[in-house]
């Protein structure tokens, strides 16, 4: 969500003001695949709420919505390395690029009612129970 954030609410609108289409563009396709992105992480967290209710027949739904999400996450870092940042490059000054960085830098301190320190710390709990 806080990738999602700063692309939607910072870049690209960045991008749009220096003549990249939103619609039938760029930045149309990697909406479309937040939308994606969002409704198979909403698909995993279903999925795990039945399995810890004991429904084992949801394993298949998380695995089927996993995947499908790697996938996703895969093909949307391709395209976003390989087409969009270079579009990026192409047309974003130095005072874009300042001004990107200095909203990212004040963007995404909290999510869902958690701070980030809070998700830090419990991405290093789930690390440890490796």
């Amino acid at each position: 969500a806080c990738h999602h954030c700063k692309e939607e609410e910072i870049f690209f609108p960045e991008l749009e003001l220096k003549g990249i289409p939103k619609e039938n563009g760029p930045i149309g396709v990697m909406l479309e695949e937040h939308r994606i992105a969002r409704s198979l992480v909403k698909k995993i967290g279903n999925a795990l709420l039945s399995i810890n209710n004991g429904d084992n027949s949801a394993r298949k739904d998380f695995f089927e919505a996993g995947r499908a999400y790697i996938y996703l996450l895969r093909e949307h870092i391709g395209k976003e390395n390989q087409c969009l940042f270079e579009m990026a490059r192409e047309v974003l000054d130095f005072e874009s690029c300042n001004k990107i960085c200095r909203l990212y830098g004040k963007s995404c301190k909290n999510f869902d009612g958690h701070s980030i320190i809070q998700l830090e710390k419990l991405a290093d709990e789930l690390e440890d129970r490796k």
